[in-house]
């Protein structure tokens, strides 16, 4: 599987921890930076590809979808893909157990023939904010999703 991410700004971390982790398996990591031709080719070529999503999103990439009751950036990269190449989403997330285990959460989802962008990514944060929901324990969020204009 290929796994778009953004890289992260402390070299140190990023080179010895995030890609490490991120290619343990034999993921192959690309960073979103200048990754929509290879994205493409891989989404044409049938090819697995996994989102890492960076919820502080903004400017015309965005869209401000309810997140918790509160209007959020978020991203429509996803969105975008499924309008214009209509690949399988499917959200997946490893919630850990008590036993220390994981869950392997998939959740179903269905392809909408009048789907917009905004009800696309409105969709996706549903999702998300569901499995929070589910194992608030388990969100770290470092960003401020809920940035209030200056």
């Amino acid at each position: 599987m290929t796994v778009i991410g953004r890289e992260g700004n402390n070299k140190l971390i990023e080179v010895n921890f995030t890609t490490p982790f991120r290619e343990k398996f034999g993921n192959e990591n690309i960073y979103k930076r200048n990754s929509l031709i290879k994205l493409i080719k891989l989404l044409k070529q049938n090819k697995n590809v996994g989102f890492l999503i960076d919820q502080k999103a903004g400017g015309t990439a965005s869209f401000k979808a309810r997140f918790f009751n509160h209007p959020a950036d978020t991203t429509t990269s996803v969105a975008l893909l499924v309008l214009k190449y209509n690949p399988l989403v499917i959200p997946i997330f490893m919630p850990r157990l008590k036993n220390g285990k994981y869950h392997l959460k998939i959740i179903e989802t269905s392809q909408d023939e009048t789907a917009t962008i905004e009800s696309l990514t409105q969709k996706y944060n549903d999702i998300l904010e569901e499995v929070i929901k589910e194992y608030p324990e388990q969100w770290f969020w470092m960003h401020n999703r809920w940035r209030l204009p200056k």
